[in-house]
């Protein structure tokens, strides 16, 4: 027989399983159904229970194909939807899915429970319906609920008010959800579950009850309880009392209220939870619950006013008045009346009285003989003992100092030695600085090592590590960039990097020179030098000595660099503080060199009070001084020109002053002195020294050879 195509998915009487999931179900457990990929919809017959949950799926179209289904489990799948539903299914069961809408529900259902979903309402719900379980969702409001319900659980869900509830509901659970009130409840709910809601008054409960759970609440009263309750749990709100309870009841949780008295508790209570309450007195006692014997019969206790535990509410004596105090007789505050000890009791302190006076004070210094302590009371004294009560004539002076019996100032009489104030010789030393040992006498202990050099700060060639001077230090020389040595052959490369150089108040510039200098005998040698063309960095070649030949031609190995800018703008000369790894010269190397900053102690230049350069911050002579012209100022101006033809009157023949001719005669040397001032006889090599002359002229000259 021919069928025509209906829709998509269904050709002749074949009908396409979209989920692969469900396709596999039906092949393994009803092959019957399947050709290839589709369902015989006329196979399906008798088939009437489907459990097809966790199977991963995704769709259940096709089975509405299934006629003849009354029960279908599907929980715990991934299903976004349901397609319509076989007329004549009893039971639903879609928990733990994805499903955000319900189809339209068979007229035959009796059982839907759809927890852990994401339904915001439901359908329309059948007339025949008797279980509902719709927790876990996002339901807002229910609606109509058929006649025959019996079971409804709607908790965790956002419902604010609740429809009529059928007069046949037996088990009704709405927690968790934003309800203020609750409708009428039907005569034959057994179990009521209503906590974390916002409800403040609960409606009469049904007579037949044996549960109620309403924690979490605002409830300040609980309607009257019903016989058969055995299970009640109110903790969590706003009680201030319990009404009667059941006789039955076997558990009850109030903890976390405002109750201060406890109601009548039945024999039958097995389970009892009140924490978290200001409770003041119980109405009765059970074996079964010691804890409660803390808390005073509500109807019984000490009536006395004047009893520290006096029951405004007890109505008989129960002899139970404790009057509180000190019980000892021995006590100073001994109290005849009371009958049960606080811990308050005085007693006297050994060898006082209740009156806190010494039994025996002999001084009448209110310290008892027994207590006297004896020891020095002069709180100046260095003896002085602070809990000493009598003193005993033992107080003695302070005498502060040194009291190291090796130290230079030690005094045998002191009795508060403070370290800091000893002094002490100096290793190989005496007390007065003489040497423990000195077999030559030259001021030099044996045991140390005599290091020659020149121990002068503002000198070229201070040596940090010498101990006697040797009379080598170097205050004067002659910076000239002119006499390099002969080349030898041996060279070292340095970088200089000396963009941010400060030379006075100005920055290094172009046409600087920088120059590497060493000593030899005392005198300044030029090593090398370049000229600085503004580019960082700037190579310069360092001359070494060729060790094979007498000639000394540059820096020894390991000899010291010295570093000298001379600006060219004011010619002069700074001794530069340089950052490298390569402080002494060695040969055939290369190394990196930044130019840091003018040396800040030592300054480079004319030291001649006379010369016409003369630089009062100058501590080094570096041979820059500049003196006039005979008979001329600094200036180049003739002291005597009487002609003013610019030749000084002394040596101007034709001048007009009646001398025809002057026999002009050698010039000698008739004095030498130092740039220190100092006369000298000899000008030795090295030496930069001033000579003056018979003819009154005054040079400045350095030898060299």
């Amino acid at each position: 027989m021919f069928i025509p195509f209906l829709g998509y998915g269904q050709v002749d009487d074949l009908y396409f399983i979209e989920d692969q999931n469900f396709l596999a179900f039906l092949q393994e457990h009803y092959p019957q159904t399947i050709v290839n990929d589709s369902l015989d919809i006329n196979a399906t017959a008798g088939i009437d229970n489907l459990q097809l949950n966790n199977l991963g799926l995704e769709s259940l179209d096709g089975i509405q194909f299934f006629s003849d289904l009354t029960y279908l489990n599907c929980d715990s799948n991934h299903l976004t939807s349901l397609p319509l539903l076989p007329e004549l299914l009893t039971d639903l069961w879609c928990k733990h899915n994805q499903i955000s809408i319900l189809p339209d529900l068979p007229e035959t259902l009796t059982l839907l429970w759809c927890t852990d979903n994401y339904l915001n309402s439901l359908p329309t719900l059948p007339e025949g319906l008797i279980n509902l379980g719709c927790e876990r969702n996002f339901l807002t409001s229910l609606p109509n609920l058929p006649s025959s319900l019996t079971t409804l659980y709607c908790e965790h869900n956002q419902i604010s008010n609740l429809p009529l509830l059928p007069n046949s509901l037996s088990f009704f659970n709405c927690s968790f959800n934003q309800l203020s009130i609750l409708p009428e409840l039907p005569n034959y709910i057994i179990e009521l579950s209503c906590s974390n809601n916002q409800i403040s008054v609960l409606p009469e409960l049904p007579s037949g009850l044996t549960s109620l759970f309403c924690y979490y609440n605002l409830l300040s009263t609980l309607p009257l309880i019903p016989q058969s309750l055995t299970d009640l749990r109110c903790h969590n709100n706003l009680l201030s009392s319990l009404p009667s309870l059941s006789l039955g009841i076997t558990y009850l949780n109030c903890s976390i209220n405002q109750l201060t008295r406890l109601p009548e508790l039945p024999e039958s209570l097995n389970t009892l939870v009140f924490n978290n309450n200001p409770i003041e007195c119980v109405t009765n006692y059970l074996q079964q619950f010691p804890n409660l014997s803390v808390y005073y019969l509500c109807d019984e206790g000490c009536t006395d006013l004047t009893a520290d535990n006096y029951n405004p509410e007890a109505i008989n004596d129960d002899g139970s008045c404790q009057y509180f105090g000190c019980i000892n007789s021995l006590a100073c505050n001994y109290d005849a009346d009371a009958n049960y000890d606080d811990g308050s009791c005085v007693f006297t302190q050994t060898y006082y009285n209740c009156n806190g006076i010494c039994i025996n004070d002999s001084d009448g210094d209110a310290i008892c003989d027994e207590l006297e302590i004896y020891g020095c009371t002069d709180s100046t004294a260095i003896n002085y003992q602070d809990n000493a009560t009598e003193d005993d004539g033992t107080c003695m002076s302070f005498i502060v100092g040194c009291g190291d019996e090796t130290a230079c100032n030690w005094n045998p009489q002191v009795n508060i030695s403070v370290i800091d104030s000893c002094y002490y010789a100096e290793i190989y030393y005496d007390c007065f600085g003489n040497c423990i040992n000195d077999s030559d006498g030259n001021g030099l202990c044996d045991e140390v090592d005599a290091i020659g050099g020149c121990m002068s700060e503002v000198s070229l060639n201070y040596n940090d590590i010498a101990n006697y001077d040797d009379g080598s230090c170097v205050f004067e020389f002659n910076v000239s960039y002119d006499f390099i040595t002969t080349i030898s052959g041996i060279a070292s490369i340095y970088n200089i990097y000396s963009e941010d150089l400060i030379l006075g108040s100005s920055q290094i510039a172009v046409g600087d020179l920088i120059g590497v200098f060493y000593l030899s005998d005392g005198v300044l040698f030029s090593g090398g030098y370049v000229v600085y063309d503004g580019i960082s960095p700037i190579e310069i070649a360092v001359i070494g000595d060729d060790p094979s030949t007498l000639e000394v031609e540059g820096f020894q190995t390991e000899q010291e660099v010295i570093w000298i800018v001379q600006q060219a703008e004011s010619q002069n000369n700074y001794l530069i503080n340089v950052i490298t790894d390569a402080d002494v010269f060695i040969p055939n190397s290369d190394a990196d060199v930044i130019l840091y900053q003018v040396n800040p102690f030592l300054s480079l230049g004319c030291v001649d009070s006379i010369a016409c350069n003369y630089n009062s911050d100058a501590n080094l002579n570096d041979g820059s001084c500049k003196y006039p012209e005979p008979y001329q100022d600094c200036n180049g101006t003739c002291y005597n020109d009487i002609d003013i033809d610019g030749v000084c009157d002394e040596v101007d023949y034709d001048d007009g002053i009646g001398i025809d001719e002057i026999k002009q005669k050698e010039p000698k040397v008739i004095k030498l002195i130092d740039i220190l001032g100092r006369e000298r006889t000899v000008h030795s090599k090295g030496l930069i020294l001033i000579e003056f002359y018979d003819d009154g002229s005054v040079i400045k000259r350095i030898v060299f050879d």
